[in-house]
């Protein structure tokens, strides 16, 4: 049973335990990004300094959400439709991520100035797996139908993404750091 009244028994904490620009040129990559914890995790890695690409399925969600988290921290934010379920679908993704955020400036004689993306594109350096499918029932309840949802979403989407990003990471020697979320059953 949950409890309905954490702030009682735990210290609600609304700022980072981190200093500011702990993760400055950092890009994480926040699945499920579009609501919930999933946009906690995004909005605290961006007033952390990183850039944050937040992923799913709802566009319209992921539009608000981005923006909402630029006007709040400044942080370049950008939602991208990821349906984690489908291999070429994250690929093609994390393409477009990659495209989007230039990982380097360069700077001569005073002028900052920008190059090709399209070279020069930014890999994720954080993956926050998030990306969730749930029932709100008793586990042993669950149709067949709706356990192979959750998987297909919960732990093939999880190796989707982190497969992705990670092949891509060591084929360009970069490190890259991944928190997959999960959450325990019992009772």
């Amino acid at each position: 049973m949950a409890c309905k009244t954490p702030e009682k028994f735990f210290k609600v904490v609304t700022s980072p335990a981190l200093p500011a620009g702990t993760f400055k040129g950092a890009l994480a990559l926040v699945t499920g990004g579009g609501s919930g914890l999933g946009k906690a995790i995004a909005t605290m890695f961006a007033q952390l300094g990183a850039d944050v690409a937040i992923a799913a399925r709802r566009t319209d969600v992921l539009a608000a959400t981005a923006s909402e988290i630029r006007a709040k921290t400044g942080a370049d934010c950008e939602g991208f439709r990821m349906d984690v379920k489908d291999p070429a679908v994250v690929s093609k993704s994390i393409d477009e991520i990659t495209k989007r955020f230039v990982s380097c400036a360069s700077w001569c004689n005073g002028i900052t100035f920008y190059v090709n993306p399209l070279r020069f594109g930014k890999l994720p350096s954080i993956v926050v797996n998030n990306a969730a499918g749930n029932f709100i029932m008793a586990t042993e309840r669950l149709s067949p139908n709706a356990v192979k949802a959750v998987v297909d979403i919960v732990l093939l989407g999880t190796l989707n993404v982190t497969t992705e990003v990670c092949r891509r990471a060591m084929k360009s020697d970069q490190g890259c750091t991944v928190l997959s979320i999960t959450t325990p059953y019992a009772r």
